[in-house]
């Protein structure tokens, strides 16, 4: 990254010395409205709010298993972190000046996108919160990253080659639907192969081809599932859309380790009290034994690791069987994407240029075709017609080819009328 960050750095220095960048809209008015703007711009009443009702729920369920879900502060992160979590789309849609999730492009595919990757992260990171003990406890490996990595980057690869076979796939065939839901599936008996191979015992061969189809799965859902999303929103509102995906993704991982811990928590002792017949106090002083040691020493195969052990696994059972549930949302909420033709076009929504081929820049006559079909409309008093028909999304259809100026009201108030799609003002 720093020697783009330089590169950019010395052409964005020698625009401004030869007069080619304007005075940025934030600083044009005084510092303090600089910041004033960018405050507004940023959202940052509805990131607080956000921000701190996950925070307060995380919190409260990783904690509860352990102290107990009837204390007092317990509750009450609970009912604030809810609370703060519902005032979220009001203060979006009756408070905000300038909401970071606009109506305009606030489809049904955004949504879409939006919920498989939040279920898709949280199920990922319930599955490798796992593997960070099971590791040392079921397999008997050492403690440490290298034991770690051998799993992570077993994942990574097979990420890595399956995305960009995804993306080959996607590249000669247009489509992108039934590749995301075979990805799914993929991933859903990942999880089903967790749940039947992570106990004591389990070979390496075993615990490794989870991970690689996991990562197979990956490919083609985490890699592709944007796709979906920055297709049915006009160019300028792609990187907001992208944002917002990426977000929901980050908040399903943290869930998603959050459950994991609150299970195993609520959990191991329990079971270590149902194997080894002592008390709950002993159970949690024997659990926090065994983590301190991952069940490895000269003492493994005794009695009372083995049965802490068990204990353990079946304890981090449960976790999975709810990261295979997870799982299983995802995958169904695949079959309802729309399996739009991917054309060269920037969306399929709006009457944007296409994109010209990367193979054959100098012979490509994209733009002249484009154009000269748009003044074919124009001569004859036709709206240029979008790239897809799609009822369901927003779209314009303006005479000269020229989509009307898409930007906040605020901005835009004293040159252009305020537009409408459906219901939704922009």
């Amino acid at each position: 990254m720093a020697p783009i960050m330089m590169i950019l750095y010395y052409l964005e220095r020698k625009a401004k010395r030869s007069g080619l960048v304007p005075v940025h809209p934030y600083l044009r008015n005084g510092f303090w409205y600089g910041v004033k703007q960018f405050l507004l711009d940023a959202d940052i009443g509805g990131m607080i709010l956000i921000l701190a009702g996950f925070i307060f729920l995380l919190l409260a369920l990783s904690r509860g298993g352990t102290i107990g879900w009837s204390t007092d502060w317990v509750i009450a992160l609970l009912t604030v972190g809810g609370v703060l979590i519902l005032v979220v789309p009001l203060y979006e849609y009756y408070i905000s000046p300038r909401p970071f999730i606009r109506q305009r492009w606030l489809n049904s595919s955004v949504v879409l996108a939006i919920l498989i990757a939040f279920f898709d992260f949280m199920s990922f990171n319930i599955s490798f919160q796992m593997l960070f003990f099971w590791r040392s406890i079921g397999l008997n490996l050492p403690p440490g990253k290298d034991s770690t990595n051998y799993f992570t980057y077993t994942d990574s690869l097979s990420l890595t080659i399956f995305g960009v076979i995804a993306g080959a796939i996607i590249f000669y065939t247009r489509r992108y639907k039934y590749l995301t839901v075979c990805g799914a599936g993929i991933r859903l008996l990942a999880y089903g192969l967790m749940i039947r191979y992570r106990h004591d015992g389990t070979t390496m061969v075993q615990a490794v081809w989870p991970q690689i189809l996991l990562g197979m799965g990956g490919g083609m859902v985490g890699d592709v599932i944007t796709i979906s999303s920055q297709v049915t929103v006009r160019h300028q509102d792609v990187a907001m859309v992208t944002a917002v995906v990426m977000l929901f993704q980050s908040i399903g991982q943290s869930i998603g380790t959050t459950i994991f811990t609150a299970i195993l928590n609520d959990q191991f002792p329990k079971k270590l009290m149902e194997y080894r017949g002592i008390d709950y106090d002993q159970a949690t002083q024997e659990s926090l034994q065994l983590y301190s040691n991952y069940g490895v020493g000269p003492d493994r195969n005794t009695p009372v690791v083995q049965e802490q052990i068990r204990a353990w696994n079946d304890a981090a059972a449960r976790g999975l069987w709810a990261g295979i549930v997870f799982s299983g949302v995802v995958f169904i909420l695949t079959l309802f994407l729309k399996d739009y033709v991917l054309s060269r076009s920037q969306n399929v929504v709006s009457d944007e240029l296409p994109e010209k081929s990367p193979w054959a820049m100098s012979k490509d006559d994209t733009y002249e075709r484009a154009i000269e079909r748009a003044e074919e409309h124009e001569l004859h008093g036709d709206g240029v017609p979008v790239s897809q028909s799609d009822k369901t999304l927003p779209t314009y259809e303006t005479p000269a080819g020229a989509a009307p100026p898409i930007t906040d009201e605020y901005v835009v108030k004293e040159q252009y009328p305020t537009q409408t799609m459906g219901n939704n003002h922009i």
